[in-house]
């Protein structure tokens, strides 16, 4: 994703950092509805999605992105998306979902440094502990559009489940 980078303070070590969106973001994968109760099965959906990468139609790189969207208010439910980054949603499995990021959207990103079993202790202090106390809002509030993302990086190692790992969130202008 081709971005401008704007470095800002946080007021804690390991703060965001922000970048604004030059180019739309299109995300191809497997999709399912999960709740705070069910997010243990977020793994399987990877292991059924993992064997594709690097095979997918117009993939972009090698990077892979899990996405949290289309929150159902009023309950704990919510969509994830497995994805890759692609050129178009020509070609793609009729079994895959599509998920678009369009362009100019600011995002405040944090960087995981432990297991990937352990994403949702980032998440938790992102959205429960920065967010309130930093006087943004969240985007990502319409119908299937996504209010944060992880994003794995080439470095991040699948084995040992370390490096490479970064909480995306969408920022209300």
């Amino acid at each position: 994703m081709n971005t401008k980078t704007e470095r800002k303070p946080a007021g804690q070590p390991g703060g965001p950092r922000f970048e604004r969106s030059e180019h739309p973001l299109l995300l191809a994968g497997l999709r399912e509805r999960f709740t705070t109760g069910t997010v243990s099965r977020i793994p399987a959906l990877w292991q059924r999605f993992a064997p594709d990468i690097g095979r997918i139609p117009g993939q972009v790189g090698q990077v892979a992105y899990g996405v949290s969207f289309n929150p159902v208010k009023g309950t704990n439910r919510f969509d994830y998306l497995a994805a890759v980054q692609v050129t178009s949603f020509t070609g793609l499995p009729a079994k895959w979902s599509q998920v678009s990021v369009p362009s100019g959207q600011t995002f405040a990103i944090f960087p995981h440094h432990g297991l990937a079993s352990a994403f949702s202790e980032t998440a938790g202090a992102v959205l429960c502990g920065w967010l309130p106390k930093s006087g943004r809002e969240p985007g990502g509030t319409a119908a299937d559009a996504p209010s944060f993302f992880e994003r794995y990086s080439e470095e991040f190692n699948p084995r040992t489940g370390l490096g490479g790992m970064e909480l995306w969130l969408l920022l209300r202008d």
